[in-house]
């Protein structure tokens, strides 16, 4: 499956695409292509629906990774782009809609995360799914670097603030964290 991840970022970026390749700790492998705009993403769409290198891929593909499964989609738009490091923590959010004002008091409590973050060394992303959830990322160029923000995290008044000041009142719910180290091949 890694290989077939490889030789696809191949032609999809021949074809327009930007892809990212991760592997999480459990091993799921995160395939993610960014285009810097939806205009970009509609030419992208119609050269792979003509690609007969894409299509020749597909067919190789379809047989020869019989155990592999896709297990979701998601479109996002990604108001804060993280960088793309060695290692990216992802973390999904679920937003409690019966909560008046929820999505917005959530994205205002991620931006001031994304303040707090960027001083204590990580480079934040957030990315907002077709479904409305939310996935904060945190990416860095090693564990180790992920340790120290860790630690320093943990001791940061203005963080403590903010997780104090939402779980006030909660408009989501943690739903998953993925811990991916970047793959770039075989």
């Amino acid at each position: 499956m890694r290989k077939a991840a490889v030789d696809s970022r191949a032609i999809q970026e021949k074809l327009g695409a930007t892809v990212f390749i991760g592997v999480s700790q459990a091993g799921t492998l995160h395939y993610v292509v960014t285009f810097p705009d939806w205009g970009a993403w509609a030419a992208f769409t119609t050269k792979m629906g003509t690609s007969k290198e894409w299509t020749a891929f597909m067919q190789k593909f379809d047989v020869a990774n019989p155990s592999s499964t896709q297990t979701a989609v998601l479109y996002v738009d990604t108001p804060v782009v993280a960088k793309t490091l060695p290692v990216t923590v992802v973390y999904s959010w679920d937003i409690d809609y019966k909560v008046p004002g929820a999505f917005d008091t959530f994205m205002a409590s991620a931006q001031q995360s994304v303040v707090i973050h960027s001083k204590l060394g990580a480079s934040p992303g957030i990315n907002i799914d077709q479904l409305g959830n939310v996935h904060y990322e945190l990416a860095f160029d090693s564990w180790a670097s992920w340790a120290k923000f860790s630690a320093a995290l943990e001791k940061d008044a203005d963080w403590a603030a903010l997780i104090k000041k939402a779980n006030q009142a909660p408009t989501a719910e943690m739903v998953n964290v993925y811990m991916v180290d970047t793959f770039t091949g075989p």
